[in-house]
């Protein structure tokens, strides 16, 4: 239980630092991860604690990487940012 608060108290502030950091809302993070605005808040907040799965796809939209390091979670990456598929310039194709 005392891990538990722990990790709500640690992930709220280094989830929305993470999404401050790439300009997006918590209705924006929640769309891209396919996530209710609600849910982000609550996470943000420490009133929810992220599965495994909720932590991929927050990273993901945030075009980052989390890891645990056992006091903590962390998002971190050399850029935070969407990551968008190229699309091939007009009359151009790819291989």
């Amino acid at each position: 239980m005392a891990k538990d608060k722990l990790l709500n108290a640690t992930v709220g502030p280094q989830l929305r630092t993470a999404r401050e950091r790439v300009g997006f809302t918590q209705a924006a993070l929640g769309d891209l991860a396919g996530l209710s605005q609600q849910h982000v808040a609550a996470l943000e907040s420490g009133a929810t604690i992220p599965t495994v799965a909720t932590l991929c796809r927050l990273a993901d939209a945030l075009g980052a990487t989390w890891g645990y390091t056992g006091e903590q979670i962390v998002f971190r990456g050399p850029t935070f940012g969407l990551r968008v598929p190229r699309r091939p310039a007009a009359g151009k194709t790819t291989r």
